[in-house]
């Protein structure tokens, strides 16, 4: 009897090992996929949310480092202020008397105005057509003579500052540089109703603080114009106000220098939201306004009337002058807007940049991530499909094996029943289990063969990873760079919280802003000691009323740069001394009684004036 060809052993097995195969290619396959898909989006998710924190974290730090060096160049303004005060009221304490022109010697302009007309001048002398000689307007006069000597340095330290002077309670003013005032100046001006008289008055600055206008056109030509004003006390009694003017022109342009990104910009906003500066794409983006306007038409602009809707979130955070970043969408396109405060003059430095721009980084991961996933994915398909052919022809082979063996011994059953006693059946060790062991042998070595292939498919895998993880390598390399970057800006913010201020010929003023640690300290005594060299100083008076906190191991540095003075030939005075950093001094061992140690900066100037007498 036959048996039919669908009913063959081999066939069964084949048909077995088959199905049996491709379920188990196909749930490989599954697994592959589904493993690759949930690994590339977790990767990319992680990619993006990390760089977009980065992008926000770098954005936002760019904001407060850009306000903070402007809020410091602005408070350097105000201490030149506080400096002329100073050396303004020692000059009654030293009982020094300077040599100005009389009130009969001063020439009329037809309209009235009296001025200095000596060529030779430092100062322009203005008064107006309604002054009338008296004491207390000659003393003004010969008081405010002394700060000939000090407005051309305070100048010259400041390269925004464009111009420096005084108006006393009797409408005189005295204005550094000569630009001869009386002719730029309206005759019927009444300086003393100006903002930038009456914001240092009792009335209106009780305080006696340092005070800055808003911006204003002046009246003596220079343009827009921002001005620190420092209130003059003369034995507690209101004598005037000294003021340094700030040009718009040099805030505006230092601001429109500003590029977060390509085409990101930076915006200056007052405390009711009016644009101080912006460049003419935020105009465009923000207040529609499409032809670049003058400076005084900018100033016009406010971000609750004018500007586009979304901005009206920041009216809020600029009025309380908060520090933060958001996400907004203008003109259908996505930004990220980062505000900081400038504090002394209550305004605030916005930044606005494309989020794609902000976040380009985390596109480009994205796309190798992807890129890089579907190629692995079809290198691993391919060779699960060449594994697949392999086992199938593999399978053939060994069915084929297995059933030759049991049809000839089903062959020789047949020749038994017909009665072919001569048949020899091959036993031998050709019987099942030895068959058996050897199937399962060439089975185990299919296997090794199989798993020596998965091993080079993985290597495969181990190389494409390495690959990207050179590239993400590459790229933390770079924003490593970029943090180098601003690291260097920070050094340059470092800098100027401690500049060096000369008052008199030989004698400098030195305020210490902010906590002082020992790399501080050891940058200030470099400073310090080039100064000496440099300007042959012989008294320089240390500020320390800024200071929030001496380091210990930066008590002893400051004093062997004390020593390092007198060995130079210089002296050195400490004022502004607070108790918490005399009780640090006290704390730390030092001999104090080597210190020379002044109550206030009036005071260690009023000293020097007598140094010199």
């Amino acid at each position: 009897m036959n048996i039919a060809w669908h009913r063959r052993l081999s066939i069964r097995l084949m048909v077995t090992v088959t199905i049996f195969l491709t379920i188990l290619i196909a749930l490989m396959t599954w697994l592959m996929i589904h493993g690759f898909a949930q690994t590339q989006q977790a990767g990319t998710i992680a990619s993006q949310q990390g760089l977009d924190r980065q992008g926000q974290a770098a954005l936002l730090g760019q904001v407060q480092r850009e306000a903070e060096l402007r809020t410091l160049k602005l408070e350097q303004i105000a201490v030149a202020t506080r400096v002329a005060v100073a050396a303004f009221n020692s000059q009654e304490t030293a009982g020094v008397q300077a040599t100005t022109v009389a009130f009969a010697q001063l020439a009329l302009t037809p309209a009235g105005v009296r001025f200095d007309p000596t060529p030779e001048r430092v100062s322009d002398v203005w008064l107006p057509p309604h002054a009338q000689a008296s004491l207390p307007l000659q003393r003004a006069m010969q008081q405010s003579k002394l700060l000939d000597s000090l407005f051309p340095g305070l100048l010259q330290e400041h390269d925004s500052a464009v111009a420096a002077y005084y108006i006393s309670p009797s409408e005189l003013l005295r204005y550094y540089p000569a630009i001869n005032v009386h002719d730029v100046a309206p005759a019927d001006i009444r300086i003393t109703e100006e903002d930038f008289f009456r914001l240092g008055t009792p009335d209106l600055n009780p305080q006696r603080a340092t005070v800055w206008t808003p911006v204003y056109v002046d009246p003596a030509g220079q343009g827009l114009l921002l001005t620190a004003i420092s209130p003059v006390y003369t034995d507690d009694v209101f004598a005037g106000v000294i003021n340094i003017d700030l040009s718009l022109d040099a805030l505006v342009a230092s601001i429109l220098a500003i590029h977060p990104s390509p085409h990101g910009y930076a915006l200056l906003l007052d405390t009711d939201g009016n644009v101080i500066a912006a460049p003419p794409a935020a105009l465009e983006t923000l207040f529609a306004v499409a032809a670049p306007p003058t400076l005084t038409e900018t100033l016009d602009l406010q971000l609750n009337i004018r500007a586009a809707p979304a901005l009206n979130v920041l009216v809020g955070p600029v009025k309380q002058q908060e520090t933060g970043i958001q996400s907004l969408v203008l003109n259908a396109q996505q930004f990220f807007v980062a505000y900081a405060p400038l504090s002394n003059v209550g305004w605030s430095l916005v930044l606005v940049a494309p989020v794609s721009e902000v976040t380009a980084e985390a596109q480009a991961v994205t796309t190798a991530i992807t890129a890089g996933s579907e190629q692995t994915i079809r290198q691993t398909l391919l060779w699960l499909g060449l594994l697949a052919a392999m086992a199938l022809c593999g399978g053939w082979l060994l069915i084929r094996r297995l059933s030759l063996p049991i049809f000839a011994l089903l062959q020789g059953t047949r020749q038994l029943a017909a009665a072919d006693f001569q048949v020899l059946l091959p036993v031998g060790r050709s019987d099942e289990l030895g068959l058996l062991a050897h199937t399962f042998n060439h089975m185990a070595g299919r296997v090794a063969e199989s798993q020596q292939r998965l091993q080079l498919i993985n290597q495969n895998l181990e190389q494409t990873v390495q690959l990207r993880t050179q590239e993400l390598e590459l790229e933390r390399q770079s924003l490593q760079q970029a943090l180098d970057d601003l690291s260097s800006m920070s050094l340059t913010v470092a800098r100027l919280t401690t500049p060096v201020i000369p008052v008199l010929k030989e004698v400098v003023v030195v305020p210490v802003i902010g906590s002082l640690d020992h790399e501080r300290t050891l940058r200030l005594q470099t400073e310090v000691l080039r100064a000496v060299e440099r300007l042959h100083l012989r008294l320089l008076i240390f500020d320390l009323t800024g200071v929030t906190y001496l380091m210990p191991d930066s008590i002893g540095l400051f004093m062997r740069m004390l020593d390092s003075l007198r060995l130079l030939g210089a002296r050195s005075m400490l004022v502004g001394v607070h108790p918490e950093l005399a009780q640090q001094l006290v704390q730390s061992g030092i001999d104090v009684s080597l210190l020379d140690v002044k109550q206030d900066l009036q005071t260690a100037i009023s000293a020097a004036f007598q140094g010199r007498l």
